[in-house]
This record gives C-alpha cells, structure tokens and sequence, in this order.
C-alpha cells in the first residue's frame, strides 16, 4: 500500500453584495426625479439627516471667476486657510455665496 501525498491550490474570486452595494445599484437605477423624492422622503422619516448643498448647483459657477485670496478679510472665516479659500474661489464661488455658506454651517 502507497501512500501519495498530494497538494492543491484553488482560488476563487467572489462578488459579495454587501447592503452598502445593494444601495448603491438600486440609487443608480433611478432617475433624477425619483432620486430627488427619496431623499426628500428619507430626510423627512430621519430628522437627524439634513440636506446638503449640491456642488454642481450652487453657487452658479461663472466661467470667468477673477476673485482671489487676495480680495478677503481673513477674519471673515475663521479657522480657515488662504488655499482653503481660493480652492473655493477656483470652484466659481463668489466671496458673498462662501461667508453665507460659511455663516449657515458655522
């Protein structure tokens, strides 16, 4: 009687559809209108959510943002850096939309 050893490799690759995936696929399926609604609907059920500002929407970018740094008093935000401001600036906010932001959220 012989005895054999024998080794074997086996790899396998699983997709795992984790509930984090699940809701992903299910937001891209909807359309805008219906992805509106739910948040809207998901912001009324869970009061501790509040909504966000929407990036590409607000501020209306301008093509032609000639403000910079330079234009501001540093006191009027706090706690930031000048490239933190002119990263805002490049964006297309103007120094009026980014101190009532900065005011709403502070």
């Amino acid at each position: 009687m012989a005895m054999q050893m024998k080794m074997q490799m086996k790899m396998s690759q699983q997709l795992i559809m984790t509930p984090q995936l699940q809701q992903a696929i299910k937001l891209l399926q909807l359309s805008r209108t219906e992805l509106e609604e739910l948040i809207e609907q998901t912001l009324i059920e869970n009061p501790v959510l509040e909504e966000g500002i929407d990036m590409d929407t607000y501020p209306n970018k301008k093509d032609e943002s000639t403000e910079t740094v330079e234009i501001f008093d540093e006191s009027l935000f706090p706690g930031w850096t000048e490239e933190v401001i002119q990263t805002y600036l490049d964006q297309g906010w103007s120094i009026e939309q980014l101190k009532e932001w900065y005011d709403e959220h502070s």
